[in-house]
């Protein structure tokens, strides 16, 4: 009898010891993922279907959502990713057209991103307007002599879209070593629709970020 009670009792306590295992690593998947889930806006230009999938460390967590527009006559585009560190990104987004092309303003952390999609033939192109690639446009370089610093990723953001034309804030640091200068500034962008390629039209001047 006694022999009996020991080994229910060692029963009991391998259950709970086993219940608590598949329960910790299932906090584990809750809380770092990977977890998957689509969810479905409604925009004037069609309806967006957003396939999220979710990850986190001990730093941040990040949501990667792949952008598919089904149009009004049920034709589909894909219209690229995001990558977002916070839970309310399906509040963030904006569809544009320019010309032929459909497009979605998303992120890529923090830096400002267009996705464009050509309506006829399907051509894709993603613009990440990333303040460190700034050194490798000619005519930034003309009327700035320092590169952003390359240890401090800064941030953009798109201000305004008129026609083909796209006006972008950047915000970055200048110097590796203090004192450091923060700056922000304006760079108009037109996009050539015919060729799907993005010009560099206007740069604006750097200003002290308060």
């Amino acid at each position: 009898m006694k022999f009996e009670k020991i080994k229910k009792g060692c029963g009991i306590t391998l259950i709970v010891l086993i219940i608590l295992i598949v329960g910790f690593f299932w906090m584990i998947k809750q809380a770092f993922g990977p977890s998957y889930k689509t969810v479905e806006i409604e925009k004037p230009l069609g309806k967006l279907i957003c396939k999220e999938q979710y990850t986190a460390d001990m730093a941040d967590v990040f949501y990667d959502v792949d952008f598919k527009l089904v149009k009004k006559n049920f034709d589909s585009l894909n219209l690229g990713n995001g990558i977002y560190n916070e839970d309310n990104w399906s509040e963030k987004i904006e569809l544009v057209k320019i010309q032929d092309w459909y497009g979605i303003l998303t992120a890529y952390s923090s830096h400002a991103k267009i996705g464009l999609t050509n309506e006829k033939n399907k051509e894709h192109v993603n613009i990440v307007f990333n303040p460190l690639e700034l050194k490798n446009d000619s005519v930034w370089k003309k009327t700035n002599k320092e590169n952003p610093a390359w240890v401090y990723g800064g941030s953009s953001k798109i201000k305004s879209i008129e026609g083909n034309e796209i006006k972008v804030e950047y915000k970055y640091r200048l110097g590796l070593y203090e004192p450091f200068q923060f700056k922000k500034q304006d760079v108009e962008y037109y996009f050539d629709s015919n060729i799907g390629v993005l010009i560099t039209k206007n740069v604006g001047q750097a200003t002290d970020e308060k």
